[in-house]
């Protein structure tokens, strides 16, 4: 009897699951999540770089996904990753960002000015 009130719970908790494209780690992970919660994909570009064909309302997409979202799961670290975090403190909302190492490797490469 409490794992099925358990596992109703954990069916009503919404996760936002951000992430740039869908490589066999992320696709795991969104599929994971697929089976124990509500789950809303969202495929989101670095919003403040100009690009043909780039939404310009991602910035406006993010926060209205994370308004809905209990938890935020993003899955890289670039600038939407600060604005996430920013949006989910401001409304009081979890975030869980997955930072792969190359990610964070070419952040520390630019930060010191090494070349690879």
């Amino acid at each position: 009897m409490t794992g099925n009130i358990v596992s109703k719970r954990k069916r009503e908790i919404r996760i936002l699951f951000i992430y740039r494209g869908l490589s066999t780690f992320v696709r795991t992970d969104l599929d994971i999540l697929k089976r124990h919660f509500n789950v809303k994909p969202m495929k989101a570009a670095t919003f403040l770089v100009p690009k043909p064909g780039r939404k310009p309302l991602v910035f406006l997409q993010l926060l209205k996904g994370v308004w809905w979202a209990d938890v935020v799961y993003s899955w890289f670290v670039n600038i939407n990753a600060f604005f996430i975090v920013l949006f989910c403190m401001i409304l009081r909302k979890k975030s869980v960002i997955v930072a792969v190492v190359i990610d964070v490797m070419r952040r520390a490469i630019k930060a010191h000015g090494a070349k690879a």
